[in-house]
Formats: structure tokens, C-alpha cells, sequence
């Protein structure tokens, strides 16, 4: 918003998110992330945490964030998050629950608490693609591709989720 509080016209309106098939992820980050977490789950629906090796999907590293699920689902707490990740959203997110991080980020936890009910509920991939308007001035990107995938010692509980996102950058 400018000064008046008219909008930014640098940004287009109001933020958009699309779902998409996991099978037509276009960014090279996510594609490796989703690809890497394929072959680990192998038959089962999805991999256990331990299984996750980060040596192995070095080239991603810095566009993922792995989230451990509190509770249920009551809270998810940003275990580890990549470069790419803080400097896409201006913030710390290592360490930090969705709550804390709400404060900074209200319009993206809500919509991450959201996918990660949908994740906890089906034990399923969320693909989506996000295109950051002028509500969403604390990020430092325009567009967006995440794939946020669940993790657990069953194929019954999600416990972590692994998320790989790359982040076009914003320009003034």
C-alpha cells in the first residue's frame, strides 16, 4: 500500500494461489525435492523422516524447509529452512512455529496451516503456485512453485512434512 493507502501498483491485486498436479511441477528445485521424496517413499505413501538424507538432494537444499507437525496438527514448527526460504519471505523461519511466524506473515501461515491440514488429513502431495499481490509486501518474491509432502513413520500419520519451493524475486 502506498502512503494514501492506495494499492501498490508494482504488484498486481490481491494474492493468488492455484493448486496443480504434482505432475506438472516446472521448477527444477521442486522437481528434484518431489522426485527425491518419490524414490524414498518407494511402496509405501509416503517416507519416514529418518529416511530423508540431505546430502542427497544437496542441489534443493536451499529452496526447502522441513516441518514437524505439533500435536496433530495443532502447531507445525519450521525445523530447518533454506536460504532461499528466509530471503524469499524477509524472515527467519528456523526454529520458529507457524503461530510465532504468523505475527510477521499472517496472510502465508494461514494459507500453510491450511495445506498442512489438507497434508496431515490425506497423506497426500500439495502442489501449488503462488503469485504475491499487494497484500503480501513482507516477501521478497513475485511468483512461486512449492511442493509441500508429508512424512511419517506410518502411512498413517504425518509427522514432518518436507517442502521444496523456488521463488521468482521480486522487482522494484
Amino acid at each position: 500500500m502506498s502512503a494514501a493507502g492506495a494499492p501498490d501498483r508494482r504488484f498486481p491485486g490481491l494474492t493468488s494461489i492455484s493448486f496443480v498436479p504434482v505432475a506438472e511441477l516446472e521448477q527444477r528445485a521442486v522437481r528434484l525435492g518431489f522426485e527425491y521424496w518419490q524414490r524414498q517413499r518407494g511402496t509405501r505413501k509416503f517416507p519416514a523422516r529418518g529416511q530423508i538424507r540431505p546430502n542427497e538432494i544437496a542441489p534443493a537444499l536451499s529452496h526447502s524447509s522441513l516441518i514437524k507437525v505439533w500435536d496433530g496438527g495443532a502447531d507445525f514448527e519450521v525445523r530447518i529452512a533454506g536460504d532461499a526460504m528466509n530471503y524469499a519471505y524477509r524472515a527467519p523461519l528456523n526454529g520458529r512455529l507457524i503461530s510465532d511466524i504468523a505475527t510477521e506473515l499472517p496472510l502465508m501461515a494461514s494459507r500453510w496451516r491450511s495445506i498442512f491440514s489438507e497434508i496431515i488429513a490425506t497423506g497426500l502431495p500439495v502442489a501449488v503456485r503462488t503469485r504475491a499481490g499487494h497484500d503480501l509486501p513482507e516477501t521478497n518474491f513475485s511468483d512461486s512453485e512449492a511442493v509441500f509432502l508429508p512424512l511419517g513413520e506410518t502411512d498413517e500419520t504425518v509427522d514432518h512434512m518436507l517442502l521444496f519451493a523456488q521463488h521468482e524475486r521480486r522487482t522494484s
